[in-house]
């Protein structure tokens, strides 16, 4: 095994957060101010919840105990003078994540659990979504299970109110003001399901949407009025109770809250195309008069989701939630967070070069962006006018409706758009056969069988969409086999977010990059639930690693195989040995293919199975982000650290 001298922590390259907010509120002397929480949803660090005054903009922060890190759902309680956070993190002294619910009280300024313990002891439950009922009641609407949950403040009990949903997974609450409690349950049949509070009973109320046939739509909102309307395609209705009442139209929505003397507020630099850093905040009075404010906080860093290599050997990656672009120069240790590079929020799934050019392959949607590393660096939409007021740029999406977007002329990267109108993650790529770039994805939340797709810079057309290419699966994996010029895929029985499988194993399949054809599929016998990564060795050998069913993700198998000949060459159990692997980490010189595992980097001699542990930690702190080499050292991402070890 290598020596800790072999090991180099290049530092973090990206420190950006979660943001949520802000939400109007008051402090401890009951004026005016607003909330922010900044959280990591791949990094340890604690959430962060931000106090700001809204003259000078200064904040107060606060820290959640220790393990929770992410907050998502959040709103201030006028009733109860508290802002309340639906959480997740990792319980205290172990590596089982947990949900919570939390509030900040700023008559004490301190951050209590509500209930004083996990949302729900020894099963995973996530907010998605809190609301509060006319009395005072806080529901909480979670993931997976589609449970929802009551708390109540003067008790401080929680209490579970049940699954809304036996299939379905996401149930986002919301609350009216005549006592009705419903929750809009995604993904794959998004309906409404009511509560009764004082029964306990819960029916589906409502038109039921599904999105993996695209029929239908069902949302749910609140009006102006305070009550819950449902929006959908069988037409609009009030929800009272458990029953839903047609309507001849739907009222208007109600708006966004104001601070007391009818300012809007947001942040500038918040959300999607407009830069993922969360700090820098805009006051607008109503009387158009605007103050705009530097947030200053500190943060712990992103996670690193992707590393790949570049022609001069430096290092390209992307954070994840939120995306930030970033490169690293491995001679000179210089970290370059260039933010933002698409309007998608998530992160980069996949990335590789093309004549000069790096395409990248993003979360959400599958978007597909071009970067020019020979021109400066510009994906922005905020300006200071020469008055000193900001301004944000709006851009231009594409009209034909792919999600190409630019803010003008000289983007770079480009944002050039979706690869398909079904995938949403998109999994892996490989650039170059037949002068395209290929990609294959996981598709949209509640669908299943994604697909493989091309992007044609030549004559800048989007085409492949090849869906279903065995019934119900996704392509998630993807390599080039340079002598038979042929595209090699490995593929899982899994679909979108949100679906079950519909299939018990699923095989391999050979295409034809020129043709855009199949001209093999096969299991080679391994009776598998999916393959993650692929890696092409050249004269027709394949690497893979493999799920067996029926242990499914518990076990995998790094397996050398010949597909064309329909031969196994070799084949050993990978995560007794080195640890849970990574998705498509693998990479090779003229001697070695190199893998990565949660904690370890391994090396396995060419033509064989043989794996060597050349590097290892604990889970805890091992590697979370696949990886590159280059001269030698194997670059992978350890949450928000890019590090380095020396195989060769």
């Amino acid at each position: 095994m290598q020596k800790i001298g072999d090991f180099k922590d290049l530092g973090i390259p990206v420190r950006s957060v979660v943001g949520g907010g802000p939400w109007a509120g008051k402090d401890r002397s009951g004026q005016p101010c607003l909330y922010a929480v900044m959280g990591y949803e791949s990094n340890r660090g604690d959430l962060i919840i931000l106090q700001i005054d809204i003259e000078s903009g200064k904040c107060r922060q606060f820290d959640a105990p220790a393990g929770i890190s992410a907050g998502r759902p959040c709103y201030w309680s006028e009733r109860h003078q508290k802002l309340f956070i639906g959480t997740s993190g990792m319980e205290h002294g172990s590596q089982k994540s947990s949900g919570w619910l939390i509030y900040f009280d700023p008559q004490t300024d301190r951050i209590e659990i509500a209930g004083g313990s996990y949302l729900c002891t020894g099963k995973k439950e996530f907010p998605v979504s809190l609301a509060e009922s006319p009395d005072g009641t806080v529901y909480i609407g979670c993931y997976p299970n589609s449970s929802l949950y009551s708390y109540d403040p003067a008790s401080n009990q929680i209490r579970p109110c049940g699954s809304m949903d036996p299939v379905d997974v996401y149930c986002y609450v919301a609350c009216g003001k005549d006592g009705t409690v419903a929750s809009l349950i995604k993904t794959t049949r998004p309906h409404v399901v009511a509560f009764n509070p004082a029964t306990g009973e819960h029916a589906t109320v409502g038109p039921v949407a599904d999105t993996d046939a695209r029929r239908g739509h069902v949302n749910l909102f609140t009006g102006l009025d305070g009550l819950l309307y449902l929006d959908t395609h069988e037409g609009p209705f009030r929800l009272q109770g458990l029953n839903a009442v047609p309507l001849p139209a739907l009222p208007a929505a109600l708006p966004a809250p104001t601070l007391p003397d009818g300012s809007r507020f947001r942040f500038l630099d918040g959300h999607a195309e407009k830069g993922h850093a969360w700090r820098t905040l805009e006051i607008r009075k109503p009387n158009g008069a605007q103050k705009v404010f530097r947030l200053d906080y500190e943060s712990a860093g992103t996670g690193i989701y992707i590393v790949r290599s570049g022609p001069d050997k430096k290092l390209y990656g992307s954070s994840i939630l939120p995306m930030h672009f970033f490169t690293a120069d491995p001679k000179t240790g210089q970290l370059i967070d260039y933010g933002a590079c698409s309007t998608a929020s998530g992160e980069a799934y996949s990335m590789d070069w093309l004549n000069g050019k790096l395409y990248l392959a993003v979360y959400t949607h599958a978007l597909l962006c071009e970067y020019d590393p020979q021109r400066p660096y510009s994906f922005s939409n905020l300006r200071q006018e020469p008055n000193g007021e900001w301004t944000l740029l709006a851009g231009e999406w594409d009209p034909s409706g792919n999600l190409g977007f630019q803010f003008g002329p000289n983007d770079n990267p480009r944002q050039l758009g979706r690869m398909d109108d079904v995938a949403f993650r998109s999994r892996d790529m490989v650039a170059g056969p037949a002068g395209k770039v290929w990609v294959v994805s996981i598709p949209d939340y509640g669908m299943w069988g994604g697909t493989l797709s091309w992007y044609d810079p030549k004559t800048k057309r989007f085409g492949g969409a090849h869906r279903h290419l065995y019934p119900d699966c996704s392509p998630i994996s993807i390599t080039h086999m340079p002598e038979e010029d042929l595209l090699f895929m490995g593929f899982s029985i899994y679909g979108g977010s949100g679906t079950t499988p519909r299939v018990k194993t699923v095989g391999f399949m050979a295409w034809d990059p020129n043709r855009d054809c199949e001209v093999w599929r096969g299991d080679l016998g391994l009776n598998a639930i999916g393959s993650m990564d692929v890696h092409s060795i050249g004269n027709g050998q394949v690497y893979a690693i493999v799920h067996p069913y029926p242990d499914s993700v518990l076990h995998a198998d790094l397996v050398l195989m010949e597909p064309l000949k329909g031969r196994i060459i070799s084949k050993t159990r990978l995560d007794t040995v080195a640890g849970w692997p990574m998705e498509v980490a693998f990479a090779n010189d003229d001697r070695y293919l190199y893998g990565l595992t949660r904690e370890s980097v391994y090396r396995v001699p060419l033509g064989t199975t043989d794996i060597e542990v050349l590097w290892r930690t604990d889970a805890e702190n091992g590697p979370t982000g696949a990886g590159a080499l280059i001269d030698g050292i194997y670059y992978f991402g350890a949450m928000a650290h890019l590090q380095g070890v020396r195989v060769s």
